[in-house]
């Protein structure tokens, strides 16, 4: 069944095997990809949206957006300390973007700008 496994939940599993629900009945979303990160947990997530964009709930179940491009899919989420990287569906190709702190830049420009590069 496509649309039931479109749409799950978080839990958080507390030292002592106790579970907690973290996202709520409604609306039915899709969470993915769950990473922790500073207190909380990020996620890709297409709550109240047509297209996934990566979230982060709280441990007290608090939601909100932080990466939530208009009409372009997040298809990729990893988390390495305080560095998010991501990819972003963009006509079709996957643009790597790094979000670190208030800075959030295309891999590739990135990389050129170091080596004095022109972007390809």
């Amino acid at each position: 069944n496509r649309g039931r496994s479109d749409q799950n939940h978080l839990l958080l599993v507390a030292r002592d095997g106790a579970t907690r629900q973290l996202t709520p009945e409604t609306p039915a979303a899709m969470h993915q990809l769950a990473q922790a990160f500073e207190g909380g947990i990020l996620a890709l997530s297409d709550r109240d949206r047509d297209v996934p964009a990566i979230a982060r709930v709280g441990p007290d179940g608090s939601f909100h957006y932080v990466v939530a491009p208009a009409n372009k899919v997040i298809d990729d989420l990893v988390v390495a300390g305080k560095h998010i990287a991501y990819a972003v569906n963009t006509d079709g190709r996957s643009e790597v973007r790094l979000l670190s702190g208030a800075k959030n830049a295309d891999v590739r420009a990135a990389q050129a700008q170091a080596h004095h590069l022109a972007p390809v």
